[in-house]
């Protein structure tokens, strides 16, 4: 084992979305041991600097579902951008179907101006209180999201668009939502958690992002560890040398799994490291 691929929500950080000590402790001496710890996520690049910060921790990132990579040192090594003419058509789509929704670029996350009164009106209109975003729209509050007033902002050509992260309450608007992207050739779809789904440029995955770091890094795919808990975990799964799925996993997430470990509120991170790190010691 030399190199760790470990997705944030719902595998690294708990409910409160932070890391505890006991998965920051494990990380730490699996450095200390020579071995790469990366970042997978969904989440861009820069919002996983800001986590890292915190715990005093520096990774190699693979942000945005694979659609960048960063080494430990800071380096991008690999950069994929959703096709800007094509992309927009989308955006106002959703947009006309008031659809909640994150777009990423390189710096920044743009988050359209009425979309949380949409998400209520969906919730007014179902007569359910659950709300699947709130987790995003918590996050929104940090420094790198800014709400979209105008979608012509999003033509200056300096903004590269690298995903657009889809909410919805409603289930048969997400289905409709999905279905527009169902076939287009030039996007990869993937879902993170109930209630969204994510779109990045065809070919775009965590699977595919591991498979470059671990060559720049010249460590074999069979050396390679993966833990997650959803189906945008599933590529890295194909390609790590052992999967690990979450106790809080999707039961066919399990199943696509080698090994199963404890719940993130459980510091199952911390648990598949340290068993990893005994059989590490054995051979």
């Amino acid at each position: 084992m030399k190199l760790i691929a470990i997705d944030l929500d719902g595998t690294l950080l708990t409910r409160e979305r932070k890391i505890s000590e006991t998965n920051i402790k494990a990380l730490k001496e699996a450095q200390r041991q020579n071995i790469q710890i990366t970042i997978a996520t969904g989440r861009a690049s820069f919002d996983v600097n800001t986590k890292l910060r915190e715990i005093g921790l520096e990774a190699n990132i693979i942000g945005t579902n694979g659609a960048s990579v960063h080494t430990q040192d800071g380096k991008l090594l690999y950069s994929a951008k959703l096709n800007k003419p094509s992309i927009m058509k989308d955006i106002k789509w959703l947009l006309d179907q008031h659809f909640y929704i994150g777009i990423y670029t390189q710096d920044i996350i743009f988050v359209p101006t009425d979309g949380v009164d949409w998400l209520q009106e969906e919730l007014d209109h179902l007569k359910k209180h659950e709300e699947r975003a709130e987790g995003f729209q918590e996050a929104t509050r940090r420094d790198y999201y800014r709400t979209l007033d105008r979608i012509d902002e999003l033509q200056d050509p300096r903004i590269d668009i690298t995903k657009v992260l889809v909410f919805s309450n409603d289930d048969e608007k997400l289905a409709r939502g999905r279905q527009h992207f169902s076939d287009q050739m030039d996007v990869n779809m993937v879902t993170s958690g109930t209630g969204n789904f994510e779109i990045m440029a065809n070919g775009v995955s965590k699977g595919h992002a591991l498979k470059l770091l671990a060559k720049h890094l010249n460590i074999q795919l069979d050396q390679t560890v993966a833990i997650g808990d959803n189906y945008n975990d599933l590529s890295m799964f194909e390609v790590a040398g052992i999967s690990v799925a979450m106790g809080n996993a999707y039961q066919d997430i399990k199943e696509a799994c080698q090994m199963i470990t404890k719940r993130c509120e459980e510091d199952g991170v911390a648990y598949a490291i340290n068993q990893l790190l005994k059989e590490n010691a054995k051979k």
